[in-house]
């Protein structure tokens, strides 16, 4: 956007915040084009961004609610998502021997 007289945030999180005053601003150098497809790029991500939320939500209700999920993500380095993927391809994770057998494989 700086070729339009907007300089931005490197930060994802910054130029996301940033985002609706530049397409608020009258003044900017932005066509109705690029407008439009800033504005579409913004909706976009931020479906996503919900999205991922939801997910981290459902996973997190998941993880608080299973014993062998407690277990994995007291491991250091295993969160979330690596539990659910872990018992999705693996459900009994007895068959391992150890935090180690299970990173390692």
């Amino acid at each position: 956007m700086a070729e339009y007289g907007e300089i931005c945030y490197k930060s994802p999180n910054k130029l996301m915040r940033a985002i609706p005053s530049i397409l608020e601003h009258p003044d900017n150098e932005l066509t109705s084009i690029t407008r439009a497809f800033i504005s579409r790029l913004y909706e976009h991500i931020t479906h996503l961004n919900q999205q991922i939320d939801e997910v981290d939500i459902q996973l997190n209700a998941l993880v608080s609610t299973k014993a062998d999920y407690k277990r994995l993500i007291s491991i250091p380095g295993i969160g979330p998502i690596i539990a659910a993927t872990v018992l999705a391809s693996e459900p009994d994770i007895h068959s391992f021997k150890n935090a180690a057998n299970l990173l390692h494989g």
